[in-house]
């Protein structure tokens, strides 16, 4: 229940500093902003103050702003004549600069609030946990129940939790998050001498590629690599050649030779990599979380890296979505809505405040970058629109950019309809 309020609040601040951008950029120019509110009606209660009315609404979901001359065009649509006075304080009036920059405020401002909250997390950290990276196949791990991405609540390093597995043949208690539910796994460690290292194991191998041909398996661990990126320089380094790796599988040395893809639009093997610490003995892959605090001056510069980071996958991700729904007639994984937000809100706050934290950090990034789109409806769409005036010398007929604007809102309504419908089922 508190998560789920910080998670409401959180929100609706990040959206109202969105129309807070809005609203300041609008004053900044001197034009008329006929209301302010937080919330969304039916009106709480009001209070006028100058020519502004603020209002609070009984729906706590971020806020609004009315500038005027945004939405409605006044002589242009209605026939009145407004004064030169009132004219230069009216929204389309502006010079395209100053519609750009107040159109533009609520992303910078999405942007410095996702940078500051990640810096702010990277300054404090976060707790430590285990994450399960990956489950051989066939291992005791898998006949437990253990599944890849459940996070150990109960062991906080690899060396704890290789403490525990000591006691060869005793259950040890697994107490595991899993999405947004807590559960419960005695497992039995392997009676077996243990070995724990570094390793990289087959994920997933995608369909027609050279790993398929070369008869690599789901489960396989790779041999002489310790980490993902130098196993992925190995073998761009090798493209279009035949290679030789070796891999364990089923506690037996395999010799593969994959012959590598040479197109660099397509992966050189076409499989997915998993990296942590692997308990052979048990077939567990895990691999430590959670970040450690920073120095002021490095948390800045790293918060912004990692702001960058996500408003460049963010925008490369709505692409894959609107491909994939054109292409193919279905959403790609991993794109939730609000009640997706909420699942995943409820498992970073069992970890730990400062993952909530970082989750809302995340949300803001996306908003900054989801509003940049070029889209009809979208803070971006409107930009692009005005670029699109002062390529062509002349403003857009009021009717053009209602039809484009009503598409925008349409197609984005039944965009959110199908994800929160998947979010349900995922429940």
């Amino acid at each position: 229940m508190l998560t789920a309020l910080i998670v409401i609040i959180g929100l609706s601040l990040l959206i109202l500093g969105h129309e807070a951008g809005h609203f300041f950029a609008a004053k900044f120019f001197k034009l008329r902003v006929d209301e302010f509110g937080f919330g969304f009606p039916p009106r709480m209660f009001a209070k006028k103050i100058g020519e502004t009315e603020y209002s609070v609404n009984w729906l706590p979901f971020g806020g609004f702003v009315k500038i005027a001359g945004e939405n409605d065009q006044f002589d242009k649509e209605t026939g009145k004549t407004l004064t030169d006075e009132e004219k230069a304080r009216v929204f389309y009036s502006q010079p395209a600069l100053q519609r750009s920059i107040i159109i533009l405020a609520g992303v910078f401002v999405n942007f410095i609030f996702a940078w500051f909250l990640f810096s702010l997390v990277l300054m404090a950290g976060t707790p430590s946990f285990l994450a399960i990276t990956s489950v051989l196949p066939g291992s005791p791990a898998a006949s437990a129940g253990i599944m890849n991405n459940d996070i150990l609540k109960n062991f906080r390093s690899v060396a704890e939790l290789e403490k525990a597995f000591e006691a060869k043949n005793t259950p040890v208690e697994l107490e595991i998050l899993r999405e947004t539910k807590s559960i419960k796994i005695p497992f039995v460690p392997a009676a077996t001498t243990r070995e724990v290292r570094s390793a990289i194991v087959i994920e997933d191998i995608q369909s027609n590629s050279p790993a398929e041909e070369a008869k690599l398996k789901k489960g396989d661990v790779v041999q002489g690599f310790l980490e993902t990126s130098d196993f992925i320089s190995f073998v761009n380094a090798h493209r279009g050649e035949v290679i030789t790796l070796q891999v364990l599988r089923k506690n037996e040395i395999i010799t593969i030779t994959p012959h590598l893809r040479s197109d660099i639009r397509e992966g050189g093997l076409g499989i997915l990599l998993s990296e942590g610490e692997l308990f052979s003995a048990e077939g567990l892959l895990v691999k430590k979380g959670g970040i450690e605090p920073q120095g002021f001056f490095s948390a800045i510069g790293d918060g912004l890296g990692q702001t960058l980071e996500v408003a460049k996958l963010t925008l490369s991700g709505f692409y894959e979505l609107i491909k994939g729904l054109f292409t193919r007639g279905k959403l790609i994984e991993g794109i939730v809505g609000p009640i997706g937000i909420f699942s995943f809100a409820a498992g970073a706050g069992q970890i730990g405040f400062s993952n909530l934290i970082y989750l809302l950090a995340l949300i803001s990034a996306n908003l900054a970058m989801i509003n940049l789109i070029p889209f009809p409806a979208l803070d971006g769409g409107r930009f692009f629109l005005i670029l699109v005036e002062k390529i062509k010398g002349s403003p857009i007929s009021v009717k053009t950019e209602s039809v484009i604007n009503t598409f925008g809102f349409v197609f984005l309504i039944f965009l959110m309809i199908i994800v929160a419908v998947r979010d349900i089922i995922n429940l």
